[in-house]
């Protein structure tokens, strides 16, 4: 069974190894914090700033390289990665800034309810398309079998 896995995870996405390396990053970090005092707070938010920038990195890339427009899951994706951008965006100039910026409160709601409502497109989506494919697996296996 371990063996079964381990040959799985070890022909699959870059992805699996990179949230290793993650894992195990953190990890070490925090074992080193038995030894060292660490500022957890200027690490989070330096880690906050790289996220936020990666995304917003995806999120550019994904709308000037992706034809997202064809399908309506490449639409609603759209609309997710951009919501996230810009929410972590907001949050990442609040934790170095620390300053009250004018509209604050105005932008956060803006942004929060925003992403609240195109997460609904998308779990609606969601849920239609594994229920199709479900439906379809199944009538698959139906066809295989005499």
């Amino acid at each position: 069974m371990i063996r079964r896995l381990w040959l799985r995870v070890k022909h699959s996405d870059p992805i699996v190894w990179v949230a290793g390396v993650a894992a195990v990053c953190v990890t070490a970090v925090f074992a080193l914090d038995f030894r060292v005092q660490l500022d957890y707070e200027l690490a989070a938010n330096i880690s906050l700033l790289f996220l936020a920038a990666f995304v917003t990195g995806f999120t550019v890339l994904y709308v000037s390289r992706s034809v997202w427009w064809r399908n309506e899951i490449g639409k609603i994706y759209l609309a997710k990665c951009v919501v996230l951008s810009l929410v972590l965006d907001q949050i990442a100039v609040v934790v170095w800034v620390e300053a009250d910026y004018p509209f604050r409160q105005q932008i956060r709601f803006a942004l929060y309810t925003t992403g609240a409502v195109v997460y609904l497109p998308m779990l609606f989506s969601l849920w239609t398309q594994q229920t199709a494919d479900r439906r379809k697996a199944q009538t698959d296996v139906d066809r295989r079998t005499p």
